[in-house]
């Protein structure tokens, strides 16, 4: 829809602050508004929306003149969005976003499911949906700009204002939305047409189809940004030394930044979830978030001539990750680096708070290929998920890298590809204090995680690299293992010469269940597990995970079958004194009741474990003393130990 702009003059207090303003726009179009402050840019935009009566010219909207249209008329054909914090009553975003739909409804009127729909789709096309149920007075000033948004643009209009829409939205919000309103204004079959203020240049050169200069209520220029971004003009609108624009990124559509460094911290943008679970519950990101957000960092600075203030990458469990980047510069003309602060939220590991960069080229075939530099590790082994000779970074970052600079090259129309080098700080030093060297991994850390997010308190690390040892053994060709939680299992297995039988070892520390449904899972058919009776004996109590801060119940294991055995009261009343296993037995023996009780419990292990594999893989378990030596083996641990042609004694 076609504005014309004609001799347009108007201010406050009977004092003009826009003299003779003069300019056309067409459906279909993007025109920002840009210039010092003062100069008349959010007196412009309220005259357009009606909120102002100009003191002399007119404004016409489709050849009609704006001041003879009628209030309902106007608000169907103009929506408007001001930065104004404006304090509303309590109501939720969905209910704010919903005003938009008042021009049709009426103040008073009931909302039709059409209606619902139509802000439902304005809310999910500012990213706000999320946020419907909550109040708006509870969010951010960015958050609450989406929802601005959203009822502007649920309310159809043909005409969208905006004064400084970018206001309080992080660096990739304000992409988001300068391309989703060009996308409205370039919609086929009905274009928008959007008028803006802006103070960032940058943004102004690259989303806008027309510029218009305003400085001191005077038109100072109008045309395309390619032709108004000069040094010299853009030095003259603001009043500042042209020098200070040499080589700055904007000026043109291609312009290329130069070097820019900033500083900061790992931060959560908002993030909603740690904002409703107390201390010690709050998600962390993992080693491969840290590497895509980093890479989009470095792509930032290299595809918009910007360095982002912040970063921010969906991950594969649906929760988005925000951050500062810790320092971001360029590294030469087609190269530039960023380096993110990876956190482990409340559950600290030995890469938490890790430095990860990304160095990221420009490169003229498109995709983009990924490697490792210094302080990431190299593959040396089969079965993981990189190919032996690779770097440690395994596919889901590898694809999160990729989907993060592919985004950009569709945002800037780039045709080309990128060249990413991963490297991490102290990542030898810190591999030291893994399980790296056991799998394979040399020189470094893994860039790791399938989900993008660190689970607080669910030690999901170490269940992952249990599973990447028993799908290393798995897959190259092993359908047998003995399982152990941890040295002391590795001493017994050694001393008894059952790790000379060919049959792989994987350490499961206390993730027995854990371990048992991986072997399932990868087609293991037989497990043995050899353990400390310690730990083992609360599987006679359905207990898989043998940490003490999830269940004990070893001396009530110790009580139950003792008194299932004939036990006197004065042997249960010991046995509730003790404090380790090796006392138990010592009980227990005391008592002639040591056979018949350890029989009974290791018939209930037997149990509990074909109960949690349903047979598949076949399980037993051998159960020992470092003290005393073997407590017992199940019928199906005796089975294994004869499969695998153990001959020794135990």
């Amino acid at each position: 829809m076609k504005i014309s702009v004609n001799g347009l003059c108007a201010g406050y207090g009977g004092r003009d602050v826009l003299k003779d303003i003069r300019f056309d726009i067409s459906g279909g179009e993007v025109l920002t508004i840009a210039g010092p402050n003062g100069a008349g840019k959010s007196t412009l935009l309220r005259c357009m929306a009606g909120l102002l009566k100009p003191s002399s010219g007119q404004i016409l909207v489709a050849g009609k003149d704006l001041s003879s249209m009628k209030n309902q008329e106007r608000a169907r054909r103009i929506a408007v969005m001001f930065t104004d914090r404006v304090r509303r009553e309590p109501e939720t975003c969905f209910r704010t976003a919903a005003q938009g739909r008042y021009p049709y409804t009426g103040w008073l009127g009931k909302l039709s499911a059409e209606d619902e729909e139509i802000v439902k789709q304005a809310m999910k096309a500012t990213d706000c949906l999320q946020y419907r149920d909550r109040e708006y007075g509870e969010l951010s000033d960015g958050q609450k700009q989406r929802v601005l948004l959203a009822r502007a643009i649920a309310q159809q209009p043909d005409i969208l204002l905006l004064d400084e829409p970018a206001t309080y939205l992080d660096f990739r919000y304000q992409l988001e939305l300068m391309h989703l309103l060009r996308k409205l204004a370039k919609d086929p079959i009905s274009p928008l047409t959007v008028v803006m203020s802006l103070h960032d240049i940058q943004l102004a050169g690259r989303f806008s189809d027309r510029l218009l200069m305003l400085k001191d209520g005077r038109q100072f220029a109008e045309g395309s940004p390619e032709d108004l971004l000069d040094t010299d003009r853009v030095a003259a609108l603001f009043g500042i030394d042209k020098s200070l624009l040499e080589d700055f990124p904007g000026m043109g559509r291609t312009g290329r930044g130069p070097e820019a460094v900033m500083e900061g911290k790992p931060e959560d943008d908002l993030d909603q979830i740690n904002e409703k679970v107390p201390r010690g519950m709050r998600k962390g990101f993992t080693t491969g978030t840290s590497a895509a957000l980093a890479s989009q960092g470095a792509g930032a600075l290299l595809l918009a001539g910007l360095a982002p203030d912040r970063l921010s990458v969906m991950t594969p469990a649906g929760i988005r990750v925000s951050v500062r980047p810790a320092e971001i510069r360029s590294t030469g003309v087609s190269e530039a680096e960023c380096t993110v602060i990876k956190s482990g939220g409340d559950d600290a590991d030995a890469t938490d708070g890790i430095r990860i960069t990304a160095r990221v080229g420009l490169v003229k075939e498109p995709g983009v290929s990924i490697d490792g530099g210094d302080g990431i590790g190299r593959v040396t082994r089969d079965g993981l998920d990189q190919p032996i000779g690779q770097a440690a970074i395994n596919h889901v970052p590898r694809q999160m890298i990729r989907d993060a600079l592919q985004d950009l090259a569709d945002q800037y129309h780039y045709p080309g590809g990128f060249q990413v080098l991963i490297s991490a700080a102290s990542g030898r030093e810190i591999a030291e204090k893994t399980m790296n060297g056991m799998l394979g991994v040399v020189g470094g850390i893994s860039i790791l995680g399938t989900s993008g997010i660190v689970e607080p308190m669910s030690e999901q690390a170490l269940v992952d690299t249990i599973r990447t040892c028993i799908h290393q053994q798995a897959a190259t060709g092993h359908d047998a293992l003995i399982l152990t939680p941890g040295n002391y299992g590795k001493d017994y297995l050694k001393k008894t010469g059952l790790d000379a039988l060919g049959i792989p070892i994987v350490q499961m520390s206390n993730y027995v269940g854990d371990a048992l449904d991986i072997a399932g899972q990868e087609g293991i058919r037989k497990v043995l597990l050899v353990g400390h009776t310690g730990k083992l004996v609360k599987l006679a109590a359905s207990v898989m995970n043998t940490h003490s801060r999830y269940a004990d119940g070893r001396t009530e294991v110790f009580i139950a079958y003792a008194a299932l055995s004939g036990a006197p009261q004065e042997c249960l009343q010991k046995l509730f004194s003790c404090v380790t296993s090796d006392a138990a037995v010592d009980v227990l023996e005391e008592y002639h009741v040591f056979a018949p009780a350890r029989d009974r419990i290791l018939a209930q292990i037997q149990k509990n474990l074909d109960k949690r594999t349903g047979g598949a893989p076949e399980a037993g378990a051998v159960l020992f003393s470092t003290s005393r030596g073997q407590f017992g083996v199940t019928e199906k641990g005796e089975k294994l130990l004869s499969d695998f042609g153990f001959q020794g004694s135990l």
